[in-house]
């Protein structure tokens, strides 16, 4: 039987891409690793109508100039890459037509490669990644979910904050084509800033906090859950935003969740569609789990390297199932 060929579609700067590749060449499996920028793209393509029938073919053409049939692509592993080429241009522009351009060549390519293993599929990444999607999801598998609210008029935002403390965080997950100013990140919900007073700029998501014991990030990936813990809430810089985690001497450890929380973050990730995800949960001081938000392309490569999960081997193991 001949080998299967895994496509990587990722940007150069992306760690976990080369853990994956590590894997892969330690098994000798053919990889074809698509980097979908538009100013220095690092493969060629060509599509084709074969016959009045509609019947399409493709193929890639990589670095080496070696030319790759699009049947020869039996999985695709994609994390931190969009499909829509680049930065956003300036209307009116040549880089602009160049961009959409591009956008729609690479869609038509995810879309001809469908039916692929996919860990996880670039087209459905939109929905995956929004909060409020996941949070439903999450209510339908049986976690608890904190107390949340959305809305666009201020009256209605400090309605829900008047009887206890918020947060406030983004709709989306804040990814860096997605930000304003600055980066969007989780903070304590404030009824002083501007605005509040009318309608606002743009929706509002409004949470409640949730004190904690402990923080969890969680890796799913098919049926094998990775669960690690860190005790953000003993240092008031990581109480809220545990990012800062290496800066000031916390770590993340193995824990164990019971059956039924493992289950269900399983099946979360099933009806999201993903194969691969990153969770992130609290433990509350109540003994309850709650979840917060699912990452579809979340890092997993410093809880592998902290913990000895083998979580790069049970990906490539799942880019390797059949179709």
């Amino acid at each position: 039987m001949t080998r299967p060929v895994v496509a990587l579609v990722s940007e150069d700067s992306d760690l976990n891409l080369y853990l994956v590749t590590q894997v892969l060449q330690h098994r000798r499996v053919p990889y074809l690793w698509i980097d979908p920028v538009v100013e220095d793209r690092n493969f060629d393509f060509r599509f084709a109508v074969s016959d009045h029938r509609g019947n399409c073919a493709g193929e890639m053409i990589d670095a080496r100039g070696e030319v790759l049939p699009l049947g020869s692509i039996r999985s695709v592993w994609s994390r931190g890459a969009s499909y829509f080429g680049g930065l956003t241009t300036r209307p009116g522009t040549s880089a602009n037509l160049v961009h959409y351009e591009s956008i729609y060549a690479y869609e038509y390519l995810w879309w001809m490669l469908r039916d692929r293993v996919w860990v996880n599929p670039i087209l459905g990444n939109r929905v995956f990644c929004n909060r409020l999607v996941q949070t439903q999801i999450a209510v339908q598998c049986g976690m608890d979910v904190p107390r949340q609210m959305v809305a666009t008029r201020g009256q209605d935002v400090l309605a829900f904050a008047h009887d206890g403390r918020r947060i406030i965080k983004g709709i989306s997950q804040g990814g860096y084509r997605e930000t304003g100013p600055r980066q969007i990140k989780t903070e304590y919900f404030r009824d002083d800033g501007p605005g509040l007073d009318g309608r606002l700029a743009a929706p509002v998501l409004l949470q409640e906090y949730i004190e904690k014991d402990h923080e969890l990030r969680v890796v799913v990936v098919g049926e094998s859950v990775y669960a690690a813990a860190i005790d953000s809430a003993k240092n008031e810089a990581t109480a809220l935003d545990s990012r800062l985690w290496n800066q000031v001497g916390l770590t993340y450890y193995r824990v164990k969740l019971a059956d039924a929380e493992r289950e269900a973050l399983v099946d979360i990730n099933r009806r999201l569609g993903l194969v691969y995800s990153s969770v992130d949960l609290v433990r509350g001081l109540d003994g309850k789990l709650y979840f917060l938000e699912v990452n579809p392309a979340g890092q997993w490569s410093f809880i592998e390297m902290l913990t000895g999960f083998p979580i790069t081997e049970r990906i490539v193991e799942a880019l390797l199932e059949e179709a």
